[in-house]
């Protein structure tokens, strides 16, 4: 039997969020930050609701027809953006004050 995460990602790739499961409930458990800087965050969820918008189109596999998606380009395209980087440094400023 699948489990659910692997048949949404079978028939819409594109669909599921980039914090899978619990991830982002894990990040504040075991992350380096002070947990009242990311509990209910609206503008953490709208930062990444925002980016998960972004299409990555998917492209044919070379062999059996299959595609290929982009979700860890788009993951690592996330983590490498301008947008995340002066998010974590307000967060950085909230912690000093």
């Amino acid at each position: 039997m699948e489990y659910e995460y692997e048949q949404i990602v079978k028939e819409t790739p594109n669909l599921y969020s980039l914090f899978i499961d619990r991830s982002r409930e894990d990040y504040i458990t075991y992350g380096g930050l002070d947990t009242n800087l990311l509990k209910n965050d609206l503008s953490f969820d709208n930062l990444v609701k925002e980016w998960h918008k972004k299409e990555y189109e998917a492209y044919p596999a070379d062999d059996n027809g299959e595609k290929r998606y982009l979700t860890i380009m788009k993951c690592i395209d996330f983590y490498n953006s301008k947008k995340l980087e002066l998010y974590i440094d307000s967060l950085r400023v909230k912690e000093l004050q």
